[in-house]
């Protein structure tokens, strides 16, 4: 028996209830394994934790991404290198892999979205739009696909070179490689190719600071919900909800 669990961040689980215990050990080992340490000298920055989970069509493996990088690999900056962590729920076998964050605008991951067994949409956004501050612009937001099929596992490595400020982690050499699949920003936007003046959106909705989250609804749709966090200045709170094909031909075909 198998149910969906849809998460406050938008993450789309499918639990099967005779295996929730496995899930529930092997969420609690990555706790452990990216806490910070005492002192704070490794583990996650504060407040930038596993921001995105997911689990793997074939329910074999769930797959965590980090919000920002770690303290060991030169923390939470523009053009850090954070990592996505994959668990085998039988077995509890781990693995790691380097994501590369926009090296122009400093972002961090929102969430990460199984497609198959081994490529995963991962939501990278700055922290700009409603809810940021009174005339604040986003303007990263997107998807990009990831393959960790052949990709190189970085559990064993770690720290940076040069200084605090503009650390270069070692794993970054090993990063997987990013296809983008939507701007999510353009997306929201744009007009369409056929709009009008009597015809289409007049005035398109203002991206929220984070994108949070993405669930695919069938194998070859996936929504993107734009939250704006409620915040105090900004009283009137707005949530889109872009919806794409899920096919690299037809990646921009959302509405």
């Amino acid at each position: 028996m198998a149910r969906s669990l849809v998460t406050p961040e938008g993450v789309d689980l499918q639990v099967k209830l005779g295996e929730a215990g496995s899930r529930a050990a092997a969420v609690d080992m990555i706790v452990h394994k990216f806490g910070r340490t005492t002192g704070y000298t490794a583990g996650r920055v504060t407040n930038k934790g596993m921001e995105g989970l997911a689990i793997t069509p074939d329910g074999k493996m769930l797959v965590g991404a980090m919000q920002s990088a770690l303290i060991q690999d030169g923390g939470d900056v523009k053009g850090g290198v954070t990592r996505i962590i994959t668990i085998d729920i039988k077995s509890g076998e781990t693995h790691e892999y380097a994501y590369q964050l926009d090296q122009n605008t400093k972002t961090t991951i929102s969430d990460i979205v199984a497609i198959n067994n081994h490529e995963f949409l991962v939501d990278e956004r700055d922290s700009k739009g409603r809810a940021d501050a009174v005339g604040s612009k986003a303007s990263f937001k997107k998807l990009f696909i990831v393959d960790l099929q052949f990709a190189h596992d970085v559990s064993g490595i770690t720290g940076f070179t040069g200084p605090a400020s503009a650390p270069v982690a070692n794993i970054a050499p090993f990063a997987v490689t990013k296809t983008e699949f939507l701007d999510v920003v353009k997306a929201l936007t744009s007009a369409p190719a056929n709009d009008s003046a009597s015809n289409g959106w007049h005035t398109r909705p203002t991206p929220g600071r984070t994108s949070s989250g993405g669930a695919l609804s069938s194998a070859t749709t996936i929504g993107v919900p734009q939250a704006n966090d409620s915040s105090s200045t900004m009283p009137n709170p707005s949530m889109s909800l872009p919806t794409c094909r899920l096919g690299r031909a037809n990646r921009s075909h959302c509405w």
